[in-house]
This record gives structure tokens, C-alpha cells and sequence, in this order.
């Protein structure tokens, strides 16, 4: 009887304990506005995100000035650094105020890049520079003490680890996502682990970062919101009504059993509750004056031990006990809403904005390499930085979670190409005009008639042999061709004039084209090509089977006289052999409006097993550089098998668009025999290869097991030690849906909406012809297979890259005097506006190639010459330590800057 007694004590102090220790709400109030989406990034910024800046700030300086602050003193929070840098351009007066906000707390930078980026289309150099402008821009204003320490990340459509990683690099403390798969979350919420340690970066680095996965999702409950969002859903006063002194009571009771819903799925005393949605604050008075009203009946009320406040995410933070926090390792890619609902499909879609931003990086290197070396010169940069800024700006907003996701109507996509595409031509102009007045030096190359010189830059911190195509303007057919001023040989195809050539490290070339004056007449092409091969049949035959053999120094390729299609290649100097075929294939999106249907987001197609386009007709092409194998499909389906006589790569060159309704275009490349034991491993935001497993027993399987690809994959046979790799030249989705399979999506397009938030009169209706490249490596596993993928994935995206109007003299400059070690990779060289050098390496390999894995040292001085050179946080803003040597961890990024000597 007294055990019994004791059990019910027992009992009763525990729950007693529960109930009687106050409970902390921390209601953050936060606007999520979109950098583009529904509307223009101009049409949000002048209809409504200037009204919530406006409105928000001056009712918080309001406060702080009246000294109305107290506990129920309202405080915001704000991330996107491009808008309030729009804002603050037209109202400079509210700088010095915007600090006063920061010092009393009532306001909070949170994430701070110019925009809120993807994390699955996105690379990490992309991504860690437009943090850095963003970064910077806040640091110029505001200092150093009020920069963010959170990442928030509450509406990106899966979460990485290697942001979570980067985020932590640059300073941050803390973490908040939003969209993790629906499991997940249900299980978080069972487990109260939505509060957790996130494990983070390589495995010997030991990083963690405290993180908050939202209960739901970012917004506040729909019966309590009490402005509507911005532009399509408005303020519903019978759905959410206004609280008065008659219904205060009843609405104050509704809210608190929102609360205790959640309290129940979390752990400690204190709940994290978002007070905000889509450009919302635009009329904070609506929000506030209800909310305050509802904690003041709550505070007062007491019922269930419940303390109302507003806070920003520091104050949720700061209440933590994170050394009884559970902790994870991994990202949450594939995000999924519900089992039928993958969102696997914006990883391809509208790839003329993937396209845009992978060029745009390239782009962005080229300027900053020829800044910096017009900087050794001693030529005013001025107008370049101010350009420079203007066109960062734009190629930061592309890496926004609704532009390079291709999840933004259609217009809006219009609008990001065109904005960008005029500060691009405005930094060529810069960059052509510099080019044109500054003396050319040390090349000697008189001046023709008809003779043309190309700027050609090499922004990889190696020297590299590489193939470089220059359109031949006007119909016009070279005659000779020089490279800083020697005679070198050409070939001449597709009316283009293709050079071989070696690239000395991060320098700049002049190739000099001397073009004939006649041009070349139709009759005079065909006599040329008269000999050359045309057609499979004039390969020669395989002597087992019906194969047509293409061979190159490195490589036999076997076409299969039957498909026209790729049946085997061999790997000439290791002998090993792959029974490889390819085709392209395409998927019919489900649109049945009686389910989830495919979309923008979503996809989702009618069956697993896709369609084949069919055996294609094949024309050859051939150059001294390259044989191809031209396959067209159809009137929107058309590739390009390229063999190289240099390398021992495989390339595949697509065309497709328009492709018909509700097609999902992929390539699919099969291997005979290779067991992969259901894995592949596919880049995380470029920057690591993550393995993922098959999912065996999803509702819908192949949605559900395609992940993203910033720029390669691979899959592994353990058994035989051989590995098979797709790199590109875009991001994409890719799959293993079978053992020896990689395939990639290309191309989308539906005539439906998914029903995630673009309308039903916005489909992702893509009509855009693409064109995309996919290199295939193959060889045996070994310790430098990795080292050999990476090299290769950033030699085919930051190719040699040729300015694209001649010069009026030939040009030759470099930044490094000799090349970096084969395990750094120069991940960006940015000049600042006060003289310095902005330098930020990679390291290249990774922890599982044990034999070459090691920290990278360099001396600076025998590569650039400086005054002082100073490790600083991955975003260039924090001051670490001064350094004599260039040193980069196994697996990591590191950042420098660099005073360069007088």
C-alpha cells in the first residue's frame, strides 16, 4: 500500500514539475521575402518590401526613442541583405538609426547574404561569394559587433550540411531550417529533437552547429494571421478576426492550445514560435496590436505557466542546454512534404537559369583575375569595382531559392535572365575598354587587315592544355592563327576555329586569327570534307561482334550498327573494358488533377520505367582535335558524342527544346555487370561527394530517389574496383534507379501546377532550347580517383574562356607566377576597393584518398608578391591570424587576404 502511495507521489511531483515551470514563448518576428518569386525582385521591392522596412523600423525607433521598450517591447529580424541594401541606397540617414536598433536588441541581421540561397543547384564558391558581398556590405554600414551569427535557411527546399559547414566558417553560431523530409520531422517531433547538435564538415574537424528544425512551417497559423501575405492571399477577417475585448478570451484560448500542441513535442522550457510569412510587416500596428494584446491576457492569465514574449532567435538560443542536445550527421535531401510529394523536380527545372548562374560564376572569375592583374599594373579600378558590385549583386540574386531552382513564374524568370545578362554586358564593356587603352607589352604582332585578336583568360590556379573555340565572324576561313604573337597550329569546323593549346595559371592570352579575305564558298566546304568520314559504316568493323570501333590515343569507343547508339568503351592505356550504352529517354509527368501532380517542384511521372526516344540517325564530324558522332532523335532532341584525341574523357554535347508537354528528358548511361550495390554518389553543393542509398519501397520511386548534382557523380563495383563518373556543366537531378545506371535529367517541361505556391495559371510551361555537356570518366578505384574527377569537373567549368569581342592590340597578363600545388584549388581571387586581395582556396582532395590527403602549404611569396598576408573567417570579414604560407586543411576552404607590396 505505501509502494502504491509512493508511485502516485512519485507521479504527481514529476507532472507537477512539468506543469508548474514556466514555459518561455518566443514569438520571432520575421518577414520572408523572396528576392523574386511570384513578382520581380523591382515589382516586390517598390509594392510592398519597402512599405515593411519603412514601417518596421521607424515603429521600432519609435519605441527606442519614446522608451516604450520593456518585456513587451515588439522586435524584428531581417535577412536579405540585397533589399536592405535597396533600401538604405534612397534613405542613408537610417544607417546610424539601424545601429541604435542593433545596440538596444530590438532588431537582428539574421543570415545576411544578399539573398537567402538554394542548396541543392547552387556551388559552394557561388554561394560563399554572395555571402561575402552581402557580408561585407552589412560590415561597411554597421561593424563588426551586429554581423549575423545565425544561419537561417526556413524555406529552402532540402537543407545541406555543407552550408550548415559553411555557415560556421564564416563565424555563425547557430542554425535555423525550415524543410527537412516529413518523416523526419514526424519522428523529430515524437522524439522533441527538433532542437539538435548538427555534425558538420569533415570528419576530423569535429565541427557541430546548434540547430532548430521549425515545428511546421515559417509562418504563423492561418487563424491568426492577421495581414495576409503579399500578393495573392489577403487578410481574411472571418477566417482570422481581429481581437477584441468581447472575443479576447476566446481567441487568447485558441492560440495557448497552439502552443501547448507544440509544447509537447519539445524538450526543454522554452518554444520556438515564428511570427511572420511572406512579405508580411508591411502594416505591423495589425500584427502586433493583436499579438500584444493576446500575450497580455496570457501573461496575466497564467494558466499554464506560460510566459509570452517577443524575442529574436538569439534570445531562443541563449536559453539552450545544448550539452543534452541530441546530435546528427548528414543533410535532408530529398525533401519530401508527404509520401507522394517529392520535391526532386526544380533540381533541372528551367536549366536556362542553371546555365546562366554556372556561366555567371565562371564569369565572375574572369573579371576578378583581370581586375587584380590590372591592379598590378598600377590602371584605376574605380568604375570596375562599382560594376563589379552591380554585377555580384545580380549573380547573387541567381543563386536565390526561387531563381536558380527554376521555381519563380515565368516572367519573373524572364526578368532575372535580362537583369542579369545587362550587368554582364556593361562588365565586358569595362573590361574591353580597359583592355583597349592600356599598352600592350611584349607581344609583337603587326596589325592586318582582317585580323582579329582574342582576350582568352585561364582563371584555375594550374596551368592547363586545353581546347578553345573561337567563332569565325561573317562567314570569313582562317588563315593563320598566332597566340601571343608565335604561329600555332588550327583547325577549322562548324565555322569555328579550334586551337590546342597550354595555359600558364591564372593569366590572360591573346589568340590572333588572320582570316582570309575571300570567304569559303558551300562548294569549297564540300570538297574539303569529300574524304572525311560521314558515317558509322566508314569506321572500322568490330571483328566479334556488329560494332563500329572510333579510337583515339586513349580510347576505343563501339557504336552498335543497329542502335546508332554507344555499346562499349575501353580505356586504351589501362585495357579495362565497360559495356556501356546510352540513350536518351524521357518520363510523361503526371497530370491527372486528382493527386499530387508533377511540376515545377515536383516530380512525379506516370510510370518508373522511362520511354525511349527511339534509334536516332547519326552524321559524322571529324577535326584533328575530336571526332563526333552527331545522333538526332527528333525534331528537339539531338547529341553530340564527342571523342577527344588529347584525353582520355568521353563528352556528350545536348540540344533539346522545345520538348513536348509534361516530358521529363533524361540521359541514361548502363553499364553490363557493375554492382553498385544500389548507391551512387552525387556532389553536395560541389564541393564533397555524398553517397546515396536507394530507396527501395517508396510510394513513388523514382521521384523519391533522385538527389541533386551541382557537377558530377559517381558510382562504385567494389567487386571488380572499377568506378564509372558523370560530370556536367549545369546542375541537374541524377538517379541510380538500377545497378550500373546513372542517369540525369535534362530538360522540363508541365502544363500543370503542382499546387506549391506558383498558381494553376503559371505552369512551368518551358519552351527554352538547351544546350548542355556531360563528360564520362571511368577507370580503376584508387587512391587519386577522386583527386582525377575534381580536377576534371573544375576543368570543364572554368574552361579557358575567350572575351567575347576582339581587342584592338594583343594582350598577355598573369597573377600567379608559378601554378599551385595539384591539391589547392583557387576558388576565387576578388580585388577589394582598398588594394587588397581577397584570396580563397579549396583543398582539393578529400579525407578518403588517405595516400594524397594532406594540408597544403605554399609559399605566397613565390607566386605573388605581398606585404602581408592574413587568414581570415571563409567570408573575408573576421581577422584570424597573420600567416607567412598559404595553409589549407584536408577537406577545407580557407580565406586570405593579401596587402600586396608597393
Amino acid at each position: 500500500y505505501l509502494s502504491i502511495l509512493l508511485f502516485f507521489f512519485i507521479l504527481i511531483v514529476i507532472d507537477g514539475k512539468e506543469l508548474n515551470e514556466t514555459r518561455n514563448i518566443h514569438l520571432i518576428s520575421h518577414s520572408h521575402c523572396d528576392p523574386g518569386w511570384l513578382l520581380t525582385v523591382e515589382s516586390y521591392y517598390n509594392e510592398r518590401v519597402q512599405y515593411i522596412l519603412t514601417n518596421v523600423l521607424e515603429r521600432l525607433y519609435g519605441n527606442l526613442k519614446n522608451d516604450t521598450r520593456g518585456e513587451l517591447n515588439e522586435k524584428f529580424q531581417w535577412s536579405e541583405t540585397i533589399y536592405l541594401k535597396m533600401w538604405l541606397e534612397k534613405r542613408p540617414e537610417w544607417i546610424p538609426r539601424i545601429l541604435e536598433l542593433l545596440k538596444a536588441g530590438t532588431l537582428e541581421l539574421v543570415m545576411g547574404g544578399l539573398v537567402s540561397p538554394d542548396q541543392a543547384s547552387t556551388t559552394y564558391g557561388a554561394v560563399i561569394d554572395q555571402f561575402t558581398f552581402g557580408h561585407q556590405y552589412l560590415k561597411n554600414n554597421f561593424g563588426y559587433e551586429y554581423l549575423p551569427k545565425t544561419g537561417w535557411s526556413i524555406d529552402a527546399f532540402g537543407n545541406s550540411d555543407v552550408l550548415a559547414w559553411i555557415y560556421k566558417k564564416m563565424g555563425f553560431e547557430r542554425h535555423v531550417i525550415g524543410r527537412i523530409p516529413f518523416k523526419q520531422k514526424e519522428e523529430r517531433r515524437e522524439k522533441k529533437e527538433l532542437d539538435f547538435l548538427w555534425q558538420i564538415g569533415p570528419e576530423h574537424q569535429k565541427n557541430e552547429i546548434v540547430t532548430r528544425v521549425l515545428w511546421d512551417s515559417y509562418c504563423t497559423p492561418y487563424e491568426f494571421d492577421f495581414e495576409g501575405t503579399f500578393p495573392e492571399w489577403k487578410y481574411n477577417p472571418k477566417q482570422s478576426p481581429p481581437i477584441t475585448n468581447e472575443n479576447i478570451g476566446k481567441r487568447s484560448k485558441e492560440f495557448e492550445e497552439i502552443l501547448l500542441k507544440r509544447l509537447k513535442d519539445t524538450a526543454g522550457n522554452d518554444l520556438f514560435f515564428p511570427l511572420g510569412c511572406d512579405f508580411q510587416y508591411a502594416e505591423p500596428d495589425k500584427i502586433w496590436s493583436n499579438f500584444t494584446k493576446i500575450i497580455n491576457y496570457l501573461n496575466e492569465k497564467n494558466e499554464h505557466h506560460l510566459h509570452l514574449k517577443y524575442s529574436v532567435v538569439s534570445d531562443y538560443f541563449k536559453q539552450l542546454n545544448i550539452s543534452h542536445l541530441p546530435k546528427y550527421k548528414g543533410d535532408f535531401f530529398t525533401y519530401a512534404d508527404y509520401d507522394k510529394s517529392y520535391w526532386s523536380g526544380y533540381f533541372t527545372s528551367r536549366p536556362t537559369l542553371k546555365i546562366a548562374a554556372r556561366q555567371g560564376e565562371q564569369w565572375a572569375r574572369v573579371f576578378n583575375l583581370l581586375m587584380s592583374i590590372f591592379d598590378k599594373e598600377g590602371i584605376d579600378l574605380t568604375h570596375l569595382h562599382y560594376l563589379n558590385e552591380k554585377y555580384h549583386d545580380q549573380l547573387g540574386i541567381l543563386q536565390h531559392h526561387d531563381a536558380i531552382t527554376g521555381t519563380a513564374r515565368y516572367y519573373v524568370v524572364d526578368d532575372y535572365i535580362e537583369k542579369y545578362t545587362e550587368v554582364l554586358n556593361d562588365m565586358l564593356m569595362e573590361i574591353h575598354s580597359t583592355l583597349n587603352t592600356k599598352s600592350s607589352k611584349n607581344i609583337n604582332v603587326e596589325q592586318k587587315e582582317n585580323l582579329y585578336n582574342y582576350g582568352v583568360v585561364n582563371t584555375l590556379g594550374w596551368g592547363t592544355y586545353s581546347l578553345v573555340s573561337i567563332p569565325n565572324p561573317n562567314g570569313l576561313v582562317p588563315d593563320y592563327v598566332m597566340m601571343n604573337g608565335i604561329n600555332i597550329t588550327f583547325d577549322e569546323v562548324y565555322h569555328q576555329t579550334f586551337v590546342l593549346a597550354p595555359f600558364n595559371p591564372s593569366s590572360m592570352y591573346t589568340i590572333s586569327i588572320a582570316y582570309k579575305k575571300e570567304e569559303k564558298d558551300n562548294q569549297q566546304e564540300a570538297n574539303e570534307k569529300e574524304n572525311l568520314i560521314k558515317t558509322l559504316k566508314d569506321f572500322p568493323l568490330s571483328s566479334c561482334q556488329n560494332y563500329r570501333r572510333i579510337e583515339s590515343p586513349h580510347v576505343e569507343v563501339y557504336f552498335d550498327e543497329k542502335t546508332n547508339s554507344l555499346a562499349k568503351i575501353v580505356n586504351k592505356q589501362s585495357n579495362l573494358e565497360f559495356n556501356l550504352s546510352q540513350t536518351l529517354m524521357y518520363y510523361t509527368s503526371y497530370s491527372r488533377n486528382d493527386s499530387q501532380d508533377g511540376g515545377a517542384y515536383i516530380f512525379r511521372p506516370t510510370s518508373d520505367d522511362p520511354t525511349p526516344l527511339g534509334i536516332p540517325t547519326v552524321t559524322v564530324e571529324q577535326s584533328s582535335y575530336f571526332i563526333d558522332i552527331i545522333q538526332t532523335f527528333n525534331d528537339w532532341a539531338k547529341q553530340t558524342f564527342r571523342v577527344y584525341f588529347s584525353d582520355r574523357l568521353i563528352e556528350f554535347i545536348y540540344d533539346i527544346g522545345p520538348v513536348p508537354e509534361n516530358t521529363d528528358v533524361i540521359s541514361r548511361f548502363t553499364i553490363d555487370n557493375f554492382d553498385n550495390d544500389g548507391s551512387i554518389y552525387a556532389d553536395a553543393l560541389g564541393f564533397k561527394f555524398v553517397k546515396r542509398n536507394r530507396v527501395k519501397h517508396a510510394k513513388v520511386f523514382a521521384p523519391s530517389n533522385y538527389f541533386p548534382m551541382q557537377y558530377g557523380s559517381f558510382i562504385e563495383d567494389r567487386s571488380t574496383q572499377r568506378y564509372f563518373s558523370v560530370i556536367a556543366d549545369k546542375s541537374a537531378g541524377v538517379a541510380s534507379l538500377c545497378d550500373g545506371c546513372i542517369e540525369v535529367m535534362l530538360m522540363r517541361r508541365t502544363i500543370q501546377d503542382d499546387d506549391k505556391g506558383l498558381g494553376k495559371k503559371y505552369p512551368m510551361n518551358d519552351t527554352s532550347i538547351i544546350r548542355a555537356k556531360h563528360q564520362l570518366l571511368f577507370g580503376l578505384i584508387d587512391d587519386h580517383m577522386r583527386q582525377y574527377i575534381k580536377t576534371k569537373i573544375y576543368q570543364l567549368n572554368f574552361p579557358p574562356t575567350v572575351l567575347p569581342k576582339p581587342l584592338a592590340s594583343p594582350h598577355k597578363g598573369n597573377l600567379l607566377k608559378k601554378e599551385l600545388p595539384p591539391n589547392l584549388h583557387l576558388l576565387s581571387h576578388n580585388p577589394l576597393p582598398d588594394g587588397k586581395l581577397l584570396l580563397r582556396l579549396s583543398g582539393l582532395f578529400d579525407s578518403k584518398e588517405n595516400c594524397i590527403s594532406y594540408n597544403a602549404t605554399f609559399d605566397m611569396s613565390s607566386m605573388y608578391p605581398y606585404d602581408t598576408l592574413t587568414q581570415t573567417s571563409l567570408n573575408g570579414i573576421y581577422e584570424l591570424n597573420r600567416v607567412h604560407q598559404l595553409c589549407v586543411g584536408v577537406e577545407d576552404i580557407s580565406t586570405f587576404t593579401v596587402s600586396k607590396r608597393s
